[in-house]
């Protein structure tokens, strides 16, 4: 990555490779063990192949706690596929940069871990309770079946358990400076300014004809993930919706308000759009919460029919990310600290702070929000300052 790029999308100043490589290894010291071939001590974990793509970097996250907390290497599997979803996330390693990221810091794929222990013909053992390895051991080769039992269960590899105690925000930096140092999801403004004047959708992000204009500096951009999986938690004329609208409203002043939906039914394989059900009601909402503002700043509200890849990539570049107790969102905000996150409590609760992020706004099911509404307009004006423009400004 250019150092010209790194300076569009951080607020620091300009950094060489070489210093942002220093960065990545403070980052993630705390998080990573690095590979020993001389005493290979290693863990690693089977994803749920059926789940989702937020759900699957979950489960990396906590395999990844557990094999620092025990002394061993994570060896690292790419998030591939979801039979569940249908989805194809081969992209995702690429946009975040992720097995440069575990290379650099001398890290071991999964296959090289198969590799390994079938030429010393040790056994893989399975991970369970508590128990240490001790730290003089070589030759150690753990593995987690899975996480598909953590949302009802208190087994203590779950979600529920005080072991992974603020692991997203633990992590955070690390995937953050990876992303910059190693991945392509900044490389170009995903919004073309064009399209929103006119109110048209907008194109793939392979489409590069369609992304040659930046965005107006008092336009600004709100992704919304509207839940339509294997849980929908709030229909299209949910009060939760208007509660929000007035919170934006409240704290986003005077620019121009851009609404962008994405959501997909789980077990399908259509794009990421939501239905025109969802965009006449919060289109109705919006205009009700700026009735008392002028038609200029009156918000406009789309339904891209974007692929995971470009709703992905949405949900890093936009200013405001509406998260929906999907882990889909929770993940774009671990891999990007650009837009002001709204947490929508998961699905599975807010256990032990686990997928809580200290720069992120915790929302309740019925869209309030119990921070200080001007801490979020000062958040709000320091992400559209001039000088902290992004890739898009």
């Amino acid at each position: 990555m250019t150092i010209q790029k790194t300076a569009k999308i951080c607020k620091h100043a300009v950094k060489g490779l070489a210093e942002l490589e220093t960065e990545l290894h403070k980052a993630c010291d705390h998080i990573f063990v690095p590979f020993d071939l001389d005493c290979p001590r290693l863990l690693t974990n089977d994803l749920t192949s059926y789940s989702g793509f937020g759900h699957q970097t979950a489960e990396i996250l906590f395999a990844l706690r557990k094999s620092f907390g025990r002394g061993l290497s994570y060896a690292y599997e790419p998030v591939v596929a979801s039979g569940g979803h249908k989805d194809d996330y081969a992209s995702a390693d690429e946009l975040l940069g992720l097995s440069h990221m575990f290379k650099h810091l001398g890290g071991v794929t999964k296959q090289r871990a198969i590799q390994l222990q079938g030429r010393t013909k040790s056994k893989w053992m399975e991970l369970s309770g508590t128990q240490l390895v001790p730290p003089t051991d070589c030759y150690v080769f753990q593995r987690i079946s899975g996480f598909s039992h953590c949302i009802s269960s208190s087994n203590e590899n779950c979600f529920k358990a005080p072991e992974n105690e603020h692991i997203y925000q633990d992590a955070a930096r690390c995937f953050r400076t990876a992303v910059l140092l190693y991945g392509s999801a900044f490389d170009r403004c995903i919004f073309d300014s064009n399209d929103l004047s006119r109110g048209q959708q907008i194109g793939d992000i392979a489409d590069q004809r369609r992304h040659s204009h930046v965005l107006p500096n008092d336009t600004i951009i709100i992704v919304w993930h509207v839940r339509l999986g294997d849980r929908v938690l709030h229909k299209p004329d949910d009060p939760s919706f208007a509660r929000v609208l007035s919170v934006l409203r409240q704290i986003i002043g005077g620019y121009k308000p851009v609404i962008l939906l994405v959501g997909k039914a789980q077990g399908t394989n259509e794009t990421h759009g939501v239905s025109q059900d969802y965009v006449k009601f919060i289109s109705e909402a919006a205009s009700e919460a700026w009735a008392d503002s002028s038609i200029a700043l009156a918000p406009h509200v789309m339904a891209p029919r974007y692929s995971f890849k470009d709703a992905l990539v949405a949900m890093m570049q936009a200013d405001v990310l509406i998260g929906s107790g999907s882990a889909l969102p929770q993940a774009a905000a671990l891999f990007s600290g650009v837009p002001l996150y709204f947490n929508h409590v998961a699905k599975h609760g807010y256990n032990y702070g686990a997928e809580m992020l200290a720069d992120s706004v915790d929302m309740h099911p019925n869209g309030s929000v119990s921070e200080s509404l001007r801490r979020l307009k000062v958040a709000i004006y320091d992400r559209m300052r001039p000088v902290n423009r992004r890739v898009c400004r």
